[in-house]
């Protein structure tokens, strides 16, 4: 609540703080919240499998897109409709319905293949998050269910599942998991890109978070508007995940798709090079 006021006397809103009128004696009974600080693997390097061999089938892939693109549990995945994704090699223009919101009814957006739009983020903003191959080929096959209709989750009603939080409960309880709640999964996307070099500006817009930069200062308020992630930059960051930490020496300049293009072209620029050192 400070730090609101705080802001109300930036933008010129108020000239006070009365939050700094209350006594330091009555802040210190005030109950002090208290960060989470909980990922997959924290305490054990074998909770992933423990937990994926317990949870349900209808789980499985929905706990794997939250842990390979980042997405809020439950609504951003829940909500998630097929015609979200784009599984295409090209862009493809989507036009939002009153399911994605009234605010959003009569506009249109671009998804840039192998994406996820999240039309229900927080504070009803919209972003676009690249697919690596695990979060590909499990929208392959849930796109490709006809028994969900346009979502991609559903529960016997054919409606959209509200939440997931009993089953996942009852999942880690059988896998003897102690304190790791759906969400976690969000924080095991961050903290696994940043284990890979991901910039933090990078992980900031592939989860949805509209500062980057903490705190209240200068920096704060100037450099991410000056500073932009790529989708280039994006796309290699969920592609690494792919991989072991161990195994990336130095975050390429390439993505896959275009080191793919480096390897078919090699045969030719070698035997053009064979053909210039004959000359």
């Amino acid at each position: 609540m400070s730090q609101t006021f705080n802001l109300a006397i930036r933008d010129r809103v108020t000239r006070e703080n009365p939050c700094l009128l209350v006594s330091k004696s009555i802040l210190a009974d005030f109950p002090r919240w208290i960060p989470r600080e909980r990922w997959l693997n924290k305490y054990d390097p074998e909770e992933e499998q423990k937990l994926f061999s317990e949870l349900s089938p209808q789980l499985v892939p929905l706990c794997r897109l939250v842990l390979h693109t980042g997405v809020r549990p439950p609504k951003e995945i829940l909500l998630a409709e097929k015609a979200h994704v784009n599984l295409s090699s090209r862009s493809i223009r989507y036009r939002f319905t009153e399911r994605d919101g009234e605010h959003l009814v009569g506009q249109s957006i671009l998804i840039p293949p192998r994406a996820l739009l999240v039309v229900h983020g927080k504070d009803n903003t919209v972003r676009v998050v690249p697919l690596n191959d695990v979060a590909y080929g499990i929208m392959e096959v849930l796109c490709g269910d006809m028994t969900t209709g346009d979502w991609l989750f559903t529960n016997r009603e054919g409606e959209p599942i509200e939440t997931f939080k009993k089953g996942f409960a009852a999942a880690c309880a059988r896998a003897g998991l102690d304190d790791l709640r759906p969400y976690d999964l969000r924080h095991t996307f961050a903290t696994r890109l940043q284990e890979r070099y991901v910039h933090q500006y990078t992980i900031s817009e592939l989860l949805g978070h509209s500062q980057p930069v903490g705190g209240f200062g200068q920096a704060s308020r100037i450099t991410p508007k000056y500073s932009h992630t790529t989708w280039e930059a994006m796309r290699r960051a969920v592609e690494s995940l792919e991989y072991e930490p161990s195994e990336i020496i130095v975050f390429g300049n390439v993505s896959r798709g275009d080191s793919d293009k480096i390897q078919t072209n090699r045969p030719e620029n070698e035997a053009m090079e064979d053909k210039a050192k004959a000359s």
